[in-house]
């Protein structure tokens, strides 16, 4: 609960601008984030991508956010849960290009 987060590691630098999440919800203690933020490590600390457009929490569906190219190793969500459950995220795509 709270907050919570997942990031993928990438192998070398990429071009990225937008995800797609396909977030889970049970009925039974796993749901929708309240928010969530998608965030891109600058080589020394971890920063908001700029003009993000979706940010959608809809259950059973992909959720696309488009947002300002970013170059980067590192992407992470960064989710705030709704009250006492846990947030599921069932898959995460991630449209880059190799730099």
């Amino acid at each position: 609960t709270g907050t919570q987060w997942v990031q993928y590691d990438f192998d070398q630098e990429y071009t990225i601008s937008q995800t797609d999440v396909y977030w889970f919800k049970d009925g039974a203690g796993v749901d929708v984030p309240k928010s969530y933020k998608i965030k891109y490590w600058n080589g020394r600390s971890w920063s908001n991508v700029k003009q993000a457009n979706g940010l959608g929490t809809s259950a059973d569906q992909y959720n696309t956010t488009t947002f300002t190219p970013v170059k980067t190793t590192k992407l992470r969500i960064e989710m705030v849960s709704k009250g006492s459950v846990s947030t599921g995220i069932l898959e995460w795509k991630v449209a880059a290009n190799k730099l």
